[in-house]
């Protein structure tokens, strides 16, 4: 039997917001317990960044297709990981860093 894989927006309570406006409602966290509210965790994480890189996108090239392309990033991909459909990798909020100009990270 396979485990359904880890999706970060499947957290909050209106998953077509994740990564698209700055506050999202999130399941309590008393419904979790070990590895789910890490899970719960890193998604609210993932939030905060997607959100961060969907405005900076946005305001410097317009759309996520055309940043994908200027970047060289798969255009599915990045959407899927803005939609928390799939996860954040640390290269990528590195690479995002990079590409846009910005700090994500609090400490580095």
């Amino acid at each position: 039997m396979t485990v359904k894989r880890y999706e970060p927006r499947s957290f909050a309570v209106d998953a077509h917001n994740f990564g698209r406006v700055r506050k999202v409602r999130w399941k309590p966290d008393e419904a979790f317990t070990g590895s789910e509210l890490d899970y719960l965790l890193a998604s609210k994480m993932q939030h905060a960044y997607a959100v961060v890189i969907n405005e900076q996108i946005l305001d410097h090239h317009g759309s996520i297709r055309e940043y994908a392309a200027s970047a060289g990033h798969n255009y599915q991909r990045l959407g899927r990981m803005l939609r928390g459909e799939i996860v954040m990798r640390l290269d990528d909020i590195t690479n995002a860093e990079r590409q846009l100009g910005i700090g994500l990270r609090r400490n580095g």
